[in-house]
């Protein structure tokens, strides 16, 4: 077993197609196939059945998932201690926003962060800020960028004020729209 194979098993886990999977670690669907049997092999049992509109876990790879993601978390915290070792900062850092906000506002705050702390490697992940806010509840990311009042305890900083106007060809009375 290596850090690719527990890769493999938490892809799959996430998404429960072969094909997909193997599209997410750019490898074909052969060799995914193929690398499943030989860690099915490894551990000596059987982790996923293959059913008609995907794959499903066995009790041994539920398991083996759950552990794939503590091993991959460890794995990043270790890189991210060893690089913090040194003189620069380096490692991973995990962020959430919305799709939006991914698409036209973090590649400029990316960019910038990127000239002061270039051994910094960014992993972004988009989408609702109801989902950004449970991941960083859960410490999948470091770093959330939503949209919304949260109970959030520890520090929050306020980026942006959106100013909203109606703008309209046609008159029209302002408190019947409110309703």
């Amino acid at each position: 077993m290596n850090l690719r194979d527990w890769e493999i098993i938490h892809a799959l886990y996430e998404r429960k197609n072969i094909t997909r999977a193997a599209r997410t670690l750019f490898i074909s669907q052969p060799a995914l196939t193929a690398r499943v049997k030989q860690i099915e092999e490894y551990f000596g049992c059987q982790i996923i059945l293959r059913e008609r509109r995907g794959i499903q876990f066995t009790p041994e790879g539920e398991y083996l998932a759950k552990q794939a993601v503590n091993v991959l978390k460890q794995q990043e915290q270790i890189r991210s201690d060893v690089l913090s070792m040194k003189d620069n900062l380096g490692g991973t850092l995990k962020l959430g926003a919305s799709n939006f906000f991914s698409k036209y506002k973090l590649p400029k705050i990316l960019g910038d962060f990127r000239k002061i702390y270039p051994n910094v490697e960014f992993q972004v992940l988009s989408g609702w800020s109801e989902d950004i806010y449970r991941k960083m509840a859960d410490r999948d990311v470091h770093v959330g960028f939503i949209r919304g009042d949260y109970p959030w305890r520890g520090r929050r900083d306020v980026l942006f004020e959106e100013t909203l106007c109606v703008a309209s060809t046609e008159p029209f009375e302002w408190m019947i729209c409110i309703k």
